[in-house]
């Protein structure tokens, strides 16, 4: 099943509602799901500069979330201090995922892809 949103800029929660109702059941792991849909559509929100694009696909067992948005800047492992209040979206991601890739986008900018393990 796959599921496409044009994400408006600053929409932060939007995937992650669709998601809880469209994607998978509440006991598939949504929490983790919708932790990383917030993280990378914020993220795409903050250092894009036009909308960025959700693609959620599930499979068996898996749940492949995809995040484009228009800067080919691509994101770096930043060193936080324990009193930083950001800089630790991409570290989360990469804990719950059980692969994340960066891909430039064929039209210039980038999709971030996390696939994260569902189960019943």
């Amino acid at each position: 099943m796959t599921r496409e949103f044009l994400g408006v800029r600053g929409e932060r929660r939007g995937g992650a509602d669709r998601l809880d109702m469209t994607v998978t059941p509440r006991r598939a792991g949504v929490d983790d799901a919708e932790l990383v849909v917030s993280e990378l559509v914020a993220n795409a929100a903050q250092h894009g500069s036009s909308a960025c694009r959700l693609r959620l696909r599930a499979g068996v067992g898996r749940l492949v979330v995809e995040v484009h948005d228009d800067n080919s800047t691509m994101p770096v492992r930043r060193n936080v201090g324990e009193a930083a209040e950001r800089g630790r979206g991409l570290l989360l991601v990469r804990a719950l995922a059980d692969r994340v890739r960066v891909s430039p986008g064929r039209d210039g900018g980038k999709t971030v892809m996390a696939v994260l393990p569902v189960g019943a």
